[in-house]
Formats: C-alpha cells, sequence, structure tokens
C-alpha cells in the first residue's frame, strides 16, 4: 500500500513536468525527439482513465499471482510461508536484485530471503532452497514465452543510425 501512494505520489508530482515546456531547455538537442515521443505517449495514457484502471488492475494481479507463485514454491518444500509474509519479503527481495553487483541477482536475492525470513525463524538453508527455486519455477513458468519468441522468426527492430553515427 506505502509503495502504490509512494508511486502515485511520483505520477503526481512528475506530470506538470511532463507538460512544462521549460524542460526542453535542459536536455541536449539529441535527446530532445525521444523525450516529445516519452512526453507525448505519457500524456496519451494518463488522458485515458479507464486504461490507467486496467492497466494498474492487470498489475496488482500479477503481483499477487508472483507472490501466490512463491507460497506455492514455499508449500511445496514444506515451509509453512503465509501469504502475507510472502507478499512482504518478496518485493524487498526484488528490488534488491536490481542493483547492478550480481549476475541476475543470484547471490543478492539468496542473501535477502536468508536476512528476511530469519526473522520470521527460518534457516539459512530453507531460504536459500526457497530463493532457488523460486528461480527455477519463473524460468519454467516464462519458458513457453522465450520458446515462441525464439521461433518466431521475428527480429527486433534496431533504428537505423543517424547519418554522423558509426
Amino acid at each position: 500500500l506505502a509503495v502504490a501512494v509512494l508511486a502515485a505520489g511520483a505520477v503526481a508530482l512528475a506530470l506538470p513536468l511532463v507538460r512544462a515546456q521549460r524542460l526542453r531547455a535542459l536536455l541536449p538537442e539529441r535527446l530532445r525527439p525521444h523525450a516529445r515521443e516519452v512526453r507525448d505517449t505519457l500524456l496519451a495514457y494518463g488522458r485515458d482513465r479507464r486504461l490507467v484502471a486496467f492497466v494498474l488492475g492487470l498489475g496488482l494481479v500479477y503481483q499477487a499471482l508472483t507472490v501466490a507463485s512463491l507460497a506455492m514454491v514455499a508449500r511445496a518444500i514444506e515451509l509453512d510461508l503465509d501469504f502475507a509474509l510472502a507478499a512482504v519479503v518478496l518485493p524487498l527481495v526484488l528490488v534488491a536484485t536490481l542493483f547492478p553487483i550480481s549476475v541476475a541477482g543470484f547471490g543478492v536475492r539468496e542473501g535477502g530471503f536468508i536476512v528476511l525470513l530469519d526473522q520470521a525463524g527460518f534457516s539459512a538453508a530453507d531460504a536459500t532452497l526457497l530463493s532457488l527455486l523460486s528461480v527455477v519455477a519463473m524460468a519454467l513458468a516464462t519458458s513457453p514465452g522465450a520458446l515462441a519468441l525464439l521461433t518466431s522468426g521475428e527480429r527486433a527492430a534496431l533504428p537505423a543510425p543517424a547519418s554522423g553515427d558509426r
């Protein structure tokens, strides 16, 4: 709830900045077309309140399913991790993995689970196993999509380099 309130506050503070023309003078000339595109996109999304509500709802459902999957992995290895505790621990651990100090968050994720679940009485071995199995579960859950992307034959379109770029 606190993160949602902070995010809403950040959006409320950012909207006037997006609309401000004075920001354009602060940006380098090369970034202005990209910034204009981002601004126009954000303003278009901001005008469609139904779309914003729908995407927010989808995001909340996705997060709840992610937490539920962690609770189910814990249940599979006979750990008594309830949904509420998983809902507190998982976001903190995932935010910690965003720091670029390890490859794919390995080590940081396990350390986060160990530190946070220790407070709830879980052993370091159980927390580490839960962390590693949650990565395996996520990899298995996303593998059909990865396979579809790999076999689709489509390549991501890269923008053509500008005349002065190499």
